[in-house]
């Protein structure tokens, strides 16, 4: 049912309350004696015949699985009021209020009393001009559901009236809330722009009337000159978007109306920017879709992006923008990776030990250039589009978020809540790292499901603390606050992620050392596998049968590990690194760290005799301490994409489920039939409700949405070249999950607040922390676990070797991030050409001016200086 409001024209008796058996009567009577909300009146409907006769559209939703009304057409930002019952407590049964525990509060305040009213209401309005009669208020206290009726009759004539919003309502089919659907006019929207210094594009009109046309980039894309709009003007500017109309809407509102205390004083449920079905539509056709006929698109194209700017914002635009960037070059690493694993797998040749690693240690080096190689590429990508959607520099609308206090600002309070962030960061970090070094000593089967298990576990641990950390720190902007969640976020679970990993790969050799004499170290490591090492050897190798204990080949490989400990830094680093001493008594301790009779605490699982490169042969082993952290990498990288895909689906079922619900409640309490058919503003209320686009929600948000990826992108990055079929997982899971995203985007997650953005900000930082950080742990990985030729090498010659290798890839990547501070060409040329431009257009508007203006006469006695003068 579509209504309309007008609460000016209404007597006291409209506001009489009903009992609920009145609020089921017949659909002819429940436009004349719906009261139940306070300060609301319908006074128009529109009945299912309408929509049946095809005077009003219906659409199928897919979230849904049903068709609804399509009744956006009037609607750029949505109030959600709760309904106020004024029947007795004992006439709400339990089910009821158990049902939704935001609408059991609501209820529970109607039957309160309201304290100092007229502080209340003062509260909600930003300027005092705006209230209005409010003699009614005088007083200590009054009924919860009288200071509603004065409440929202103020906001219904600020919105119409002071802001000159078109406003129009209706309600639910369950008859528990109502909607103001909130727009403006055209008109007035070229007003506002004009008061808010709005920024827009030039149109290709404006373009042909200085004889020019507007400059393409590279690829083809239009890159149109941006200024603030005015209305003398209008005609120069592309026409205003939905997410221009939404931006303009809710900065004239905000300039009026604290809409967070609208919320705390029971006023409104919630809002949403409404959603557009053609919108959503061409989202999905493009975006959402999989066009596999003509062109096969694994990744969308330059066209879609900006489908996705022009409906959600810059900001959410940005983060496919990377995404996109990210999947297109992880094809790259996917193809090599089906290479490397075929050659180990179907050994078309005959691959030892040495020769797979070995192509791993090829594979992780190309890595190394192809995360630098994203990096850079998508920096240069949202370079562009900063430039083509004239944000470079631009201050775009923002809502404030809820909670912000600006007497707190710069307070003694605040920086004491900085210190203690900091604190509890830092103490978290240990903890981590403590807990993963002693559970091995604890757990001794399936250590790498639980390694798994503890690192999601902190991971899910921290998102909460560090909410209430960055929520303490009193942030004005969504911007500001997500721009401290992030890095809050961020490095801690980068080291949640990463240091299980570096522990099984670097310090887990030196903690679980064995110490003792070499008979007995050469007979422990020798049986150490089911029958003894010989058995790990290849049957093809004759060699493998003089390997015993006794041979020169064994005795070689084992004195290889052995631990030098002939200074007192190597005594002090075995002593810091040796966690399992905190078991063992004095003398024991003492004896294990100074002891020269140390080797690592890994056994041989896989071994293969070796021609050295000085000729000599030489046993090599790939022992436990490797292939456990290849096991713990595939189930951590397993596991993060099953769970990234399976955050994507739950909301999609539950939004249904509770749509589903709700049309059956209406049913049920309409005998049966519905009066009026569900629509889209309804569908997208539950959307709000179940998934909405903020964090810890189950519509995602954009902090948890970007984190996912760039965890992804740092395990990929660290430690494929131990695992180079992680790539191959990563391509196939991120090519499903992006379509997904993009679906739960447009059907799932209510339309989020199109917030602006000019670039990606500390993502780019934590980015190019990632690339050092990988530079780094590939480099040692090359000398530390895999086997290959520089096994032979001496320790220093290894170091001089990892050494060689992070100074070549960090001057590169240095080389490549001085290069993009050097502006395209093409992106010069469309500045320079826009520059033109506006002057053009500036000199062709004022020209009829300067015609008809009067030609000042040249004094007499004017001294030139020219000639003989």
């Amino acid at each position: 049912m579509v209504a309309s409001l007008d609460i000016t024209s209404l007597s006291d008796d409209a506001f009489s309350p009903i009992s609920p058996l009145r609020a089921a009567a017949a659909a002819q009577n429940m436009a004349q004696n719906m009261a139940d909300f306070a300060g609301f009146r319908v006074t128009a409907t529109r009945s299912l015949e309408d929509f049946e006769a095809g005077r009003i559209e219906m659409k199928k939703v897919p979230g849904l699985g049903e068709k609804v009304a399509i009744d956006d057409f009037d609607a750029t930002v949505v109030f959600v009021l709760p309904k106020l019952s004024c029947g007795k407590p004992d006439e709400t049964s339990e089910t009821d209020q158990d049902d939704d525990s935001s609408d059991s509060d609501v209820t529970a305040l109607t039957y309160a009393y309201k304290e100092h009213p007229d502080a209340a209401v003062r509260s909600v309005f930003c300027h005092q001009h705006d209230i209005r009669d409010l003699g009614v208020l005088s007083g200590e206290e009054m009924p919860f559901h009288d200071f509603q009726r004065v409440l929202r009759r103020q906001l219904h004539r600020v919105i119409t009236a002071t802001c000159g919003m078109q406003l129009s309502s209706f309600m639910s089919v369950d008859r528990d809330v109502v909607f103001w659907k909130i727009a403006a006019s055209q008109s007035h929207l070229k007003r506002l722009a004009e008061k808010y210094a709005y920024l827009m594009p030039y149109s290709e009109h404006a373009y042909e009337e200085v004889g020019m046309k507007p400059p393409m980039s590279r690829t083809g894309v239009v890159l149109p000159a941006y200024a603030h709009f005015t209305v003398a003007c209008s005609g120069d500017f592309q026409p205003f978007r939905s997410i221009d109309a939404i931006r303009l809407v809710m900065m004239e509102l905000q300039a009026h109306l604290n809409i967070h205390e609208l919320e705390s004083q029971g006023a409104i449920a919630r809002w949403f920017p409404a959603a557009k079905y053609r919108e959503m539509k061409a989202l999905t056709d493009e975006v959402v879709g999989w066009p596999i006929g003509e062109k096969f698109r694994h990744v969308p194209e330059h066209g879609d992006i900006d489908l996705i700017r022009a409906y959600f914002g810059e900001e959410v635009a940005i983060f496919f923008s990377f995404y996109r960037t990210y999947l297109h070059r992880l094809l790259i690493p996917f193809v090599f990776a089906m290479l490397v694993c075929f050659l180990e797998w179907c050994k078309p040749v005959p691959m030892g030990l040495t020769a797979v690693h070995s192509t791993y240690a090829v594979f992780g080096i190309g890595m190394i250039f192809w995360g630098i190689n994203v990096v850079v590429g998508a920096e240069k990508v949202v370079f562009r589009e900063r430039w083509r959607w004239g944000v470079n520099g631009s201050t775009i609308a923002e809502v404030q978020i809820k909670g912000y206090e600006r007497k707190e600002r710069g307070s003694g309070k605040q920086q004491w809540y900085a210190y203690g962030g900091k604190i509890i960061t830092l103490a978290f970090m240990w903890i981590v790292m403590a807990t993963c070094s002693l559970l091995p000593f604890f757990i001794k089967v399936f250590q790498t499901t639980v390694q798994t298990a503890v690192t999601f576990a902190f991971s899910f641990l921290w998102g909460k603390i560090a909410r209430q950390i960055v929520a303490l720190e009193n942030h004005r902007t969504q911007a500001r606050f997500n721009e401290a969640l992030t890095m809050r976020l961020t490095f801690v679970k980068l080291f949640v992620f990463v240091f299980p990993m570096m522990r099984l790969a670097f310090l887990a050799p030196l903690a679980q050392r064995r110490c003792g004499e070499p008979d007995n170290m050469s007979e422990l490591f020798y049986n150490s596998s089911n029958h003894n090492l010989r058995t790990l050897l290849p049957d093809k190798q004759t060699d493998s049968k003089c390997i015993t204990k006794d041979s020169k080949y064994f005795k070689e490989w084992l004195e290889s590990r052995r631990f030098k400990v002939d200074t007192f830094i190597d005594r002090a680093f075995l002593y810091i690194v040796d966690l399992d001493q905190i078991l063992a008594d004095a003398g024991e301790r003492e004896e294990r760290t100074i002891s020269n009779k140390c080797y690592p605490g890994c056994f041989p699982v896989e071994c293969e005799l070796v021609v050295s490169h000085t000729g000599d042969q030489r046993l090599r082993c790939l022992d436990t301490c490797g292939e456990l952290l290849k096991r713990s990498l595939n189930s951590l990288f397993f596991f993060h994409n099953v769970f990234a895909v399976a955050f994507v689906v739950v909301p999609m079922f539950r939004v249904r489920w509770a749509a589903k619900a709700e049309l059956a409640q209406a049913s049920r309490d309409q005998d049966g039939s519905l009066v009026e058919p569900y629509t889209l503003i309804q569908y997208q209320e539950k959307c709000h409700q179940v998934a909405s686009y903020e964090y810890e929600s189950w519509g995602g948000s954009y902090v948890e949405d970007f984190l996912e990826l760039v965890l992804g992108f740092a395990v990929l990055v660290c430690f494929s070249t131990v695992s180079p079929g992680m790539s191959i997982v990563a391509f196939i899971s991120q090519l499903f999950e992006f379509r997904l995203l993009a679906y739960r985007m447009t059907w799932v997650t209510c339309r989020p607040f199109p917030a602006g953005s000019e670039g990606m900000g500390e993502w780019l930082k934590i980015l190019d922390s990632i690339i050092y950080l990988a530079i780094g742990m590939n480099s040692l990985l090359l000398v530390t676990v895999l086997r290959s030729d520089l096994d032979d090498f001496s320790t220093m010659e290894k170091f001089l070797i990892v050494l060689c290798l992070i100074i070549f890839f960090i001057g590169l990547n240095v080389c490549l991030r001085l290069n993009m501070h050097e502006q395209p060409w093409d992106i010069v040329e469309a500045v320079d050409h826009n520059h033109d431009f506006v002057e053009a257009l500036r000199l062709c508007r004022h020209a009829p001016r300067c015609q008809h203006a009067e030609v000042a006469k040249l004094p007499d006695n004017a001294i030139l200086g020219v000639g003989d003068e």
